[in-house]
């Protein structure tokens, strides 16, 4: 949507009228939708990129098979029409191994400040003026479910398949001492792909720094039957949550202690918390503790 608004261009996707289950990996989900329209607004945008390409009329088009070209530029300003065969993602992100992947990338974007714009207010403005996908009304529901419009902070706890990036970041006593800094926040919402085990312990971390604070953990309470299983919806409404956040921590990718930022591309050390300040920070000291490598069954 980003790269269409910025060449005044209308963006299709060749194939989307076979629906979410011809797209989406059922290896990530149990349940997938039939529908586009239960996962986003597919009406907002004039229905981009929802939108099936016109055979007829996808013709002198420049066809891209490689990450090498420059996609942002204004070079192919004599086709009618670019069709893009690559996955975005190997536009952007170098080293592919390092991301599960087997394949090296050229990645001509890999620090491209226009994909991945920093916090300053002119880029802020550059950000709004690009029409980005809505979610649907059902995700907006499922969100609203878990905080009814009152001020949150968010945890997002994710071990299991990247414990070995993530376990120091996700520490419960670490995420405990992160929460205990901000004793403002009356309500925190957290998401998780651990063990049961794993989260009885931060529960217990929790109520030691933040007694009074309500502690909201992702469950299937919040969702309906149909989405109970659907793990590519709960991923739109834990984006939703993530985005109406106060304040965060956010393990979904981590170097070392410091947590990564997916909202604004690169890793902030302003939520590093050290070991020193854990020790500080804490009201209680509890004798429950956790081994990230015996946390038993994830899900």
């Amino acid at each position: 949507m980003r790269l269409g608004a910025h060449h005044n261009a209308t963006v299709y996707i060749d194939g989307i009228n076979g629906g979410p289950k011809v797209w989406l990996d059922p290896g990530h989900s149990r349940q997938i939708n039939s529908s586009w329209d239960h996962y986003f607004d597919t009406q907002a945008h004039g229905g981009e990129p929802f939108l099936e390409v016109d055979r007829s009329q996808n013709k002198n088009c420049l066809d891209i098979y490689k990450a090498k070209r420059m996609l942002w530029t204004d070079s192919q300003t004599d086709h009618q029409c670019v069709n893009i065969h690559n996955n975005l993602f190997e536009f952007f992100v170098k080293a592919g191994k390092s991301y599960g992947h087997a394949t090296q990338f050229e990645a001509p974007y890999v620090d491209d400040e226009f994909f991945y714009p920093n916090k300053s207010p002119a880029q802020n403005d550059q950000l709004k003026s690009v029409p980005a996908i809505k979610v649907s009304r059902a995700v907006d529901e499922a969100a609203r479910r878990m905080h009814h419009n009152k001020p949150y902070g968010f945890l997002h706890i994710r071990l299991c398949d990247v414990e070995s990036m993530n376990s120091i970041c996700s520490e419960p006593e670490r995420v405990a001492a992160f929460v205990s800094q901000r004793p403002e926040v009356n309500t925190w919402i957290v998401f998780w792909y651990t063990s049961p085990t794993y989260i009885e312990t931060l529960k217990v971390k929790l109520g030691e720094v933040a007694p009074r604070a309500s502690l909201v953990f992702e469950d299937e309470s919040f969702f309906d039957d149909v989405d109970k299983n659907d793990n590519y919806f709960k991923s739109l409404v834990m984006s939703k949550v993530r985005a109406g956040t106060t304040t965060l921590y956010d393990t979904h990718m981590c170097r070392g202690a410091t947590p990564f930022s997916p909202m604004v591309g690169h890793f902030e050390p302003g939520r590093h918390v050290s070991h020193e300040d854990i020790e500080d920070m804490y009201v209680m000291k509890s004798g429950v503790t956790v081994d990230s490598r015996d946390q038993g069954e994830c899900r």
